[in-house]
């Protein structure tokens, strides 16, 4: 008796499992038609593998790589949070819409999996659902990148111009992929995505110009021994810029005023700075200034070289820190 009921049961269950793969695995083009549905399945030890597999093999459908998809979303989501940053104006730009997974970008959704001798799962995409989806994260996204493109193209300061323009990028790298993968999940129009098309062009011009012409040309008033000046080439180099004489776009204006005094004790120098940056229309856009304790010394020129070595020490310790802080 015991025999016979577990032939029962072991039948019961493989028809069981024949009954879970007859409504896609036999026939996926009768439950998921091509023409509504984009299909793949995968295969793996356990559920998370399977699910694994069938994204990889989805992404051959739209010729991507599951890894480079990955990466663009963390780059993406990156940029999500650095654009809600930056303010133009009074006004702080709309953050974009985050994407949280790779089957969230393909707007994968899955089957219960089965199981034979490994675990079975189909993933799948409705293509007009998935469109609308990619149609509106698209839409949010030219939006933010409109703002951000305002910025990156003022081309008299790429210093502003370039922080917006790699904002941009890696917005405009996911978004330009949702627009082609869009493409091939329904028949659209080829102008359907041209403000995407034409924001990614712009968006690599105005990178490029940007690091092109991100020269600094530094002039200083009442210098000593070059000193202020070479500070100050240093202290852009070390944080990436570049500095020339000749080719300077933008320009940096720096003014030292100093008091003598002078008795018994010997020469006592007291020193004050400004540092005035430019745009390349001659606008300011950041200051930055300090008076300084005085210096002495006994002879003259060492006293000079005191109060001027102060100013270099200064400018090391807070100059970038006030810079970049502007920039936020």
């Amino acid at each position: 008796m015991k025999k016979y009921l577990l032939l029962i049961w072991g039948l019961f269950f493989v028809v069981q499992g024949f009954a879970q793969k007859a409504d896609w695995y036999l026939d996926k083009q009768s439950v998921y038609p091509h023409k509504y549905w984009i299909t793949a399945e995968g295969w793996g030890e356990n559920e998370e593998k399977a699910k694994e597999n069938a994204l990889e093999n989805i992404s051959l459908y739209f010729q991507t790589s599951t890894n480079v998809v990955i990466k663009a979303i963390e780059n993406y989501n990156e940029a999500s949070v650095a654009n809600n940053k930056l303010v133009t104006g009074n006004k702080s730009l709309k953050k974009s819409t985050t994407i949280t997974s790779t089957a969230d970008f393909f707007g994968v959704q899955f089957t219960t999996p089965i199981y034979d001798d490994r675990t079975i799962i189909l993933a799948y995409i409705n293509r007009d659902d998935i469109f609308k989806v990619y149609d509106q994260r698209i839409r949010n996204n030219v939006e933010v990148l409109k703002a951000l493109i305002t910025i990156a193209e003022d081309f008299d300061n790429p210093v502003y111009g370039i922080r917006a323009a790699e904002i941009a990028k890696p917005i405009i790298d996911l978004t330009a992929e949702e627009a082609r993968m869009a493409r091939l999940i329904k028949n659209v129009s080829d102008d359907y995505f041209a403000d995407v098309d034409d924001l990614v062009k712009r968006v690599n011009v105005a990178l490029e110009f940007c690091k092109t012409h991100l020269v600094f040309k530094i002039s200083v008033k009442n210098d000593y021994e070059n000193m202020l000046k070479q500070a100050l080439g240093d202290i852009l180099e070390d944080a990436g810029y570049e500095v020339s004489d000749e080719n300077g776009y933008l320009t940096i204006d720096a003014k030292v005023t100093s008091d003598v005094e002078k008795n018994d004790a010997g020469i006592f120098i007291y020193a004050g700075f400004a540092v005035t940056l430019k745009t390349h229309d001659g606008k300011d856009f950041f200051s930055y200034s300090r008076n300084m304790p005085k210096k002495g010394h006994k002879s003259e020129s060492m006293a000079y070289k005191r109060a001027f070595q102060g100013i270099q020490t200064e400018l090391e310790s807070s100059f970038m820190e006030e810079f970049n802080a502007k920039l936020k």
